[in-house]
């Protein structure tokens, strides 16, 4: 282009903006000469349509950038996420109004000039740089996942972050747009499917699931064990292929069921599982549901709940027995508040469950204890876990009763709470009848009068109080003399009245201190305390004379004499026995003087048989010789007659028998020297050998009742010597009855019951022997684990005539049954004594009305005999 041209165009430019100003007029242009004046009008009308085109298209454009403006900024606040608009430093620009309530703004401009790099838990880390970078780039977002944002209450939330270029204005290598997706319901299915993936694991419940076409959907670890099939493999099996094929139709036929029912079906069913074990399951079958509401599948949950059912019958039983036990039951809690009473505690107490339910048990204890039995309790529970012994509660109406509690510390099973159970048993029968026992057993049933057995301890206590201090006393037997004329002509009832009142008014004419006793029939036994030999003489002469005065009975007088023999403590013995032998000694030289007198005990009076002393040495020899023997006497069933037993009995061999010293005076010196151990050893192992020869024979098993005496019952060895002594023969313990004595087993009563319980484990059976000559009590006798009780000898003599004898026995009889033992009664000699016992209930008997002790051979003999007679 010239330069003419250009100076044209620069003129034209001119003109225009000039005249379109209003700055200057035509006539100020100084235009060319050449340039005429309509050229340059058209040029500008030209220019100002290129003007006006050019501002409508500005004005377009502009409304169409407002209308983007407005479609942007209504997508950005519409928005369902939190977005945000940020410039290169990191600071927010713009925020939307999702983003304000996530983080906890009013309103989105209050996020204005705030850092974003507040608002990750992160603080960006190492992530938001190079995201940044990419949505610079442009092209598709920038992606980061599972970011921590923090929300307005300061929970970290997993998000989604997507960084773009967001255009419209603002510059690409400027701001960011981020938009935050939240993901905490993925990461929440994340863990619900981890957790019941957990439970199905780890679940000892069968859990499994079946299509309608029959394929497994589903099965656990429980299942495929039950089933014998691979966890791993067995998804789109059948069931068929899953289960054993009575199984699998079962189940079919169930779950087609389960179709069409709306609830859950429930039952109760025995499977056999793959390892051959049979469990009782409680299967509970429904149907899944798709979103629709459409069947696509029947599962099932199966428990193994064989041992809870087994419990619970436990627990049924448990709760039938406290129900309807006997015995009263009570349970506390941790604050002995009773929360639990038994039918049995009602009957016993009179009170009704609801009454006492919250109160101490031991408030219904009556005042007969005082605070330190109660302080005592206490210790034995804490030390021991339970305690037990007699206490006196009351009634609901006031009334005491005697009663045996015992009361255990016990922890429930889920919250280890501790707990007390008291069992209770009332004892009032068993008190009735230990007192009567005691009666029958210490005092005379006819007169009313300490009898032998009670005169003995008294006797006992005399001494232990002379050797105290120093004082003597007289022990009188006395013997009415002519007495047996009196029941010939009289009749027995006139003599049992002159008995009563002859007891009376020997009572009355001694001290209160001194006992009047009767040994049976007409013999008496008078115990003088704190007296020597002088006054003893004096007032035993009174006692004569007053006693000979005539007793008026039945309107008839009857007189009668008495000869007393005295011995004196401790001249003439120190013990009972010892004195009552030289008493009885003294009293038959009185009557050898002429009766109706009273003769004192001097050394000359007694005549051994032989001294203890040569016994000793005696005894000393046969056991070194083996010079023992033994026999056998038989125990007949009193109620069939057929021999269920035998008694060994030691017996000494000797070359001349008249020498030989029966058990009754070798016993008491091989106790009293310390050889009745191996004595009794030697019998133990003797009867062991003769029960296995019996068995290798074929002999009838028959038991047999050993006595242990009290030195060898409580040797340490001696369960360890009994049990290898059997073990050694070959025979079995249950063929062996050990038979105690009363005096043995009351020594210490708690460790006898801990013997012959370890016994009993055994299988060895126990018999008390001699009951009712000692002092046990039924206290006592009723926590020994005694199988059989005897009847001692002295009770049976004169069973037949004694009405104190007989009382005594069915009271025994009626005690051992109560108890759960057999009651055996020895030394029956007549067929009378023999059917009063049968009578009153007596199990077995053995003495010589059947058979004397038999040698082994005689015994397989007379057994031949009773068998052939009995046929």
């Amino acid at each position: 282009m010239s330069d003419e041209a250009l100076d044209l165009q620069s003129l034209r430019r001119r003109a225009r903006r000039a005249l379109t100003s209003g700055e200057l007029s035509l006539a100020d242009l100084n235009l060319p000469p050449d340039l005429s004046m309509e050229r340059l009008v058209e040029d500008l009308r030209i220019h100002q349509a290129e003007l006006e085109i050019q501002n409508q298209e500005l004005t377009e454009s502009r409304d169409r950038i407002e209308v983007e403006r407005g479609r942007y900024r209504a997508l950005f606040e519409g928005l369902p996420v939190p977005a945000l608009v940020i410039n290169r430093m990191g600071v927010v620009e713009q925020a939307n109004q999702a983003a304000a309530d996530f983080f906890g703004f009013r309103a989105s401009r209050a996020l204005r000039r705030h850092s974003v790099f507040r608002l990750f838990s992160d603080r960006g880390g190492n992530w938001f740089g190079p995201a940044m970078e990419r949505a610079g780039r442009g092209g598709e977002p920038s992606l980061t996942e599972r970011i921590g944002v923090l929300r307005a209450d300061g929970q970290e939330v997993p998000m989604d972050c997507y960084a773009l270029n967001p255009g419209l204005g603002y510059h690409a290598d400027r701001h960011t747009l981020l938009l935050l997706v939240d993901r905490s319901a993925e990461r929440e299915h994340d863990r619900q499917r981890a957790f019941y993936g957990a439970l199905m694991d780890n679940s000892e419940a069968l859990i499994y699931a079946f299509d309608l076409a029959g394929r497994c959907l589903l099965m656990n670890p429980a299942a495929a064990r039950a089933f014998g099939v691979a966890e791993s493999t067995v998804l789109g099996k059948t069931r068929t292929e899953c289960m054993q094929g009575e199984t699998a139709r079962y189940e079919a036929r169930m779950d087609r069921r389960a179709l069409y029912g709306r609830e859950p079906i429930t039952e109760e069913l025995r499977r056999r599982l793959a390892d051959g074990s049979e469990a009782l399951l409680m299967v509970v079958r429904f149907a899944l549901r798709d979103e629709q509401g459409e069947v696509f599948a029947v599962a099932v949950i199966a428990t193994d709940v064989t041992a809870q059912r087994r419990m619970q019958s436990r627990l049924d039983l448990a709760t039938e027995i406290f129900s309807r036990g006997s015995e009263a039951i009570l349970i506390t809690d941790a604050g002995n508040r009773v929360i639990f009473a038994n039918a049995a505690f009602e009957h016993i107490s009179g009170y009704r469950a609801a009454e006492i339910a919250g109160r101490n048990p031991l408030s219904l204890v009556s005042e007969r204890h005082d605070r330190p039995f109660f302080l005592e309790i206490k210790k034995h529970l804490a030390r021991d876990g339970y305690w037990e012994g007699e206490v006196w509660p009351r009634r609901v109406g006031g009334e005491t009763y005697p009663a045996w509690l015992r009361i255990s510390r016990v922890r429930s099973g889920s919250d280890q709470e501790m707990h007390h159970v008291l069992v209770i048993r009332d004892i009032s029968k068993e008190k009735m009848a230990e007192e009567e026992i005691q009666r029958l057993a210490y005092f005379d049933m006819l007169t009313g009068t300490p009898n032998r057995y009670l005169l003995k301890d008294r006797v006992a206590q005399a001494v232990r109080s002379s050797i105290r201090t120093g004082a003597q006393f007289a022990l009188a037997f006395l013997d009415l003399d002519r007495f047996k004329e009196v029941n010939d002509v009289h009749g027995h009832e006139t003599g049992d009245r002159l008995l009563v009142h002859f007891a009376r008014r020997l009572r009355e004419s001694l001290r209160e201190e001194d006992t009047v006793c009767r040994l049976g029939g007409d013999e008496f036994v008078l115990l003088l305390k704190g007296i020597d030999r002088i006054d003893a003489r004096e007032r035993l002469e009174r006692v004569l004379s007053e006693t000979t005065q005539p007793f008026s009975i039945g309107g008839n007088s009857h007189q009668v004499s008495a000869s007393i023999g005295v011995a004196m403590f401790p001249d003439d013995g120190d013990g009972f026995d010892e004195l009552l032998k030289n008493a009885d000694t003294a009293m038959y030289q009185a009557k050898a003087a002429g009766r109706d007198q009273c003769s004192f005990f001097h050394a000359d009076m007694a005549v051994a048989a032989s001294s203890s002393a040569q016994i000793e040495a005696d005894l000393r020899e046969k056991l070194k010789n083996d010079d023992f023997y033994l026999v056998y006497q038989p125990q007949i069933d009193l109620a069939t007659g057929a021999v269920v037993g035998l008694e060994a009995l030691l017996r000494w061999r000797a070359n001349d028998l008249d020498s030989a010293p029966g058990p009754g005076e070798f016993i008491p010196v091989a106790e009293q020297s310390g050889l009745i151990v191996p004595l009794g050893n030697w019998v133990i192992e003797r009867v062991a050998r003769q029960i296995a020869a019996w068995e290798q024979a074929g002999s009838e098993a028959l038991t047999v009742a050993i006595n242990v005496a009290a030195e060898q019952f409580w040797r340490e060895s001696f369960l360890a010597s009994v049990t290898e002594r059997m073990e050694q023969a070959g025979i079995e313990p249950a063929r062996v009855v050990l038979e105690l004595t009363e005096r043995t087993a009351m020594k210490m009563p708690t460790e006898a019951a801990e013997i012959m319980r370890s016994l009993n484990a055994r299988n060895i059976r126990l018999a008390l022997d001699d009951f009712g000559t000692g002092y046990s009590s039924l206290s006592y006798l009723k926590r020994f684990p005694l199988q059989f009780l005897k009847i001692d000898r002295s009770f049976v003599a004169d069973l037949a005539e004694n009405q104190d004898d007989q009382a005594i026995c069915r009271a025994i009889i009626q005690v051992a049954h109560a108890l759960g033992m057999k009651v055996l009664a020895e030394g029956v000699e007549t067929t009378a004594q023999e059917a009063f016992l049968r009578g009153a209930g007596c199990d077995f008997a053995q003495g010589f009305l059947y058979a004397p002790g038999l040698g082994p051979e005689e015994l397989a003999l007379w057994l031949k005999q009773r068998r052939l007679a009995t046929a």
